[in-house]
């Protein structure tokens, strides 16, 4: 396992989802996650945004934050410094209590991901490439299609669990074939609302030519 793809609504939507995952990695000898989520609330043009912390804390307890491997990433033009980018940002800490009850001791590399083009795209996961070891998991968070008025997103009305679906595993073929143009393309034409596909692309950039992709769990709040 060298990456995951995890949702970020609250736990009763998706907790049980995210559960497989934080299952698979459970007891393996990661020492760094690098998460990426998207931004909700600060627009960024090509930027990942870096908080200012030495740790995060949640009721689990405290996570120290690899303050080395974040000075590292801040010398490329792709991240940057951004405290109020973390403020209040669930993308990211939803994962953490996860991730600490799966691995226990690990340092944390959060990155809140801003609104990016493909070029950016490549050239952050190249920057990570460079960095990110057999000790690293990489976790890009995304939920994948919101439906409904209050999205803005009513594409039908009928069968609309199973259409769901077929919507989210059209995107789900390109995860697999690692095509990011394919993958954002596809996000374009359908209008399908999944709100980490910039990290999920970068995640795609940034995986090795042998890696395959499973789908450890689907599932509908």
């Amino acid at each position: 396992v060298r990456a995951l793809i995890q949702p970020h609504a609250g736990y009763r939507f998706s907790g049980p989802a995210a559960g497989y995952g934080a299952r698979l990695v459970a007891g393996r000898p990661f020492t760094r996650v690098v998460v990426m989520g998207p931004s909700h609330r600060v627009p960024m043009r090509n930027l990942l945004a870096l908080p200012d912390a030495t740790h995060v804390a949640t009721p689990l307890g405290e996570v120290p934050l690899d303050v080395d491997f974040m000075r590292r990433l801040a010398e490329s033009p792709f991240f940057r410094v951004i405290p109020e980018a973390h403020l209040g940002e669930h993308s990211v800490q939803i994962q953490v209590p996860f991730l600490q009850k799966a691995l226990g001791s690990f340092q944390l590399v959060p990155l809140v991901v801003g609104q990016m083009d493909e070029e950016s795209i490549r050239g952050a996961a190249e920057v990570l490439r460079g960095l990110v070891d057999p000790s690293t998991l990489v976790l890009a968070s995304s939920d994948f299609t919101h439906y409904g008025p209050n999205y803005g997103y009513v594409p039908f009305r009928e069968d609309v669990e199973s259409n769901l679906e077929k919507l989210d595993m059209g995107a789900v073929d390109f995860i697999r074939k690692k095509d990011v143009s394919g993958f954002r393309s596809y996000c374009e034409q359908t209008g399908a609302t999944i709100c980490g596909r910039d990290p999920i692309s970068i995640l795609l950039a940034l995986l090795p030519d042998d890696a395959e992709a499973h789908v450890l769990k689907y599932d509908t709040s």
